[in-house]
C-alpha cells in the first residue's frame, strides 16, 4: 500500500510498524470523537453518520470520500472491472439502492445548509489526489509489465476488501473494544478502512515533501514548516501532521 502512494516497494520493517502505530493512533482519535457524536445523538452504535459528521468541514475530503464510495458501490454491482470514470452504473441507479454512497449522501443533505457538500455537478479541485495520481502515473511509465502488475496490485490494496475485512475488524477491536465502547456497525468499518488508507497516503504525501525539501535544500512549498529531515525520520514528522478531518 505504501508503495502505491510513492514509497519504496520494500519499505523498512521499522517504517511499516511506525505507520501502523500512527494509523492506530488516528483511528483511536477518530473513534473517540465519534463517541462524542454518539452521545449527542443518543445512540449506542457508531454508524456511518457519526464519521461523516466529523468530516463535514472539509469539502474536498467529503467529495473524495463520495467518489470512493461511488466507485466501490459500482464495483459491487457490476464487478471489479469498473473504474473511476465508469458510467456503467448511473447515480440514479445508486440512489435506488441502500448503498454506502447513498447513505452518506442522504445524511449530508440533512446537514448541508449551502448545498456545496452534495453538489456532485461542481466538485472542488482535489490537488492532493491530483498529485498522488501524477506520482502513480510517473511510476507506472517506467515499469516493465511484471513490475507494473505488482504496482497495480499495490494500488488496489485495501483494509476492508472482502478477503481481509474480518482481519481489519479484529485488528480494530484489539485496541478499541471494551465493555463501555459503543459498537461499530459494518458501514462504519468501511469508512474506517477508507480513513486508514487515507492516513497511510497522507503520511507518504508528507514524507515525500520532507524528502523533496531535503533534496532541493529549500523551504517547504506548502508552508507546513517542516524542519530538514532524513528519509528515515520522515514518518516521525508526518505523525504530527496527519489531519483527516481538517
Amino acid at each position: 500500500m505504501m508503495y502505491a502512494f510513492g514509497d519504496n516497494q520494500f519499505p523498512h520493517h521499522s517504517s511499516a510498524y511506525l505507520i501502523e502505530d500512527i494509523v492506530k493512533e488516528q483511528l483511536h482519535h477518530i473513534l473517540s470523537k465519534a463517541v462524542e457524536v454518539c452521545d449527542l445523538r443518543g445512540t449506542k452504535v457508531i454508524q456511518l453518520e457519526e464519521l461523516i459528521f466529523l468530516m463535514r468541514k472539509n469539502r474536498v475530503k467529503i467529495h473524495r470520500l463520495l467518489r470512493y464510495l461511488r466507485v466501490k458501490d459500482m464495483k459491487n454491482m457490476n464487478g471489479e472491472s469498473v473504474n473511476v470514470d465508469s458510467e456503467s452504473v448511473s447515480l440514479e441507479e445508486l440512489k435506488q439502492k441502500n448503498t454506502e454512497y447513498q447513505t452518506c449522501l442522504n445524511f449530508l443533505k440533512k446537514i448541508d445548509n449551502t448545498g456545496e457538500l452534495t453538489d456532485m455537478n461542481y466538485q472542488p479541485f482535489d490537488k492532493i489526489m491530483y498529485e498522488r495520481n501524477m506520482r502513480a502515473d510517473k511510476t507506472a511509465q517506467i515499469l516493465d509489465e511484471a513490475n507494473y502488475m505488482i504496482f497495480t496490485q499495490a494500488r488496489r490494496a485495501s483494509f476492508v476488501h472482502s478477503k481481509n475485512a474480518e482481519k481489519f475488524t479484529d485488528w480494530l477491536q484489539s485496541f478499541w473494544k471494551s465493555p463501555e465502547s459503543p459498537k461499530i456497525n459494518a458501514k462504519s468499518n468501511i469508512i474506517l478502512g477508507y480513513l486508514s488508507k487515507e492516513t497511510v497516503a497522507e503520511i507518504v504525501d508528507l514524507a515525500m515533501l520532507v524528502r523533496k525539501d531535503a533534496s532541493v535544500n529549500s523551504v517547504d512549498p506548502l508552508g507546513r514548516g517542516f524542519s530538514r529531515s532524513s528519509p528515515g525520520t520522515s514518518a516521525d514528522s508526518a505523525s504530527n501532521q496527519v489531519h483527516l478531518f481538517g
